[in-house]
């Protein structure tokens, strides 16, 4: 049996998955079934990465049609923001969507997702595409 490293909760309990599970989960609060505003959910990303479970967070998933909002909760100072940018419109807005992502000094694109057709007739699938380090910017 394999004894994971652990980290103790805030409840004082050992939590050996933390370690084990690190960057695992993408916050998506902005989708169903939370669908939470974008202040809101900026603000309860950083308080998720600052948590005692933090290290499991990875990215925020934020779709490109929201991207005015986004940007707007990221002016001034503060930290970068690890983004999983999910482009609605499918490839024709994929450049786009990265170089606003990649221009903004505060964001650091990690995964981008978009619809792709295909498979069932009239049906859409997504790809996803996840980098271990940060897309090279401008």
């Amino acid at each position: 049996m394999t004894v994971l490293p652990s980290r103790t909760g805030a409840d004082g309990l050992s939590v050996p998955w933390v370690e084990e599970f690190g960057g695992f989960f993408d916050d998506a609060a902005l989708f169903p079934p939370g669908n939470a505003p974008m202040a809101t959910a900026v603000a309860r990303h950083w308080e998720h990465r600052d948590a005692w479970y933090g290290p499991v967070v990875e990215t925020f998933v934020c779709p490109d049609r929201r991207w005015d909002e986004l940007s707007g909760q990221l002016d001034g100072e503060g930290p970068v923001l690890d983004l999983s940018l999910v482009v609605i419109d499918g490839p024709e807005s994929l450049a786009a969507g990265m170089a606003r992502a990649l221009a903004h000094p505060r964001v650091r694109l990690r995964a981008v997702e978009l619809p792709v057709t295909g498979g069932a007739p009239g049906g859409r699938r997504h790809c996803c595409c996840r980098s271990p380090r940060p897309f090279p910017g401008p």
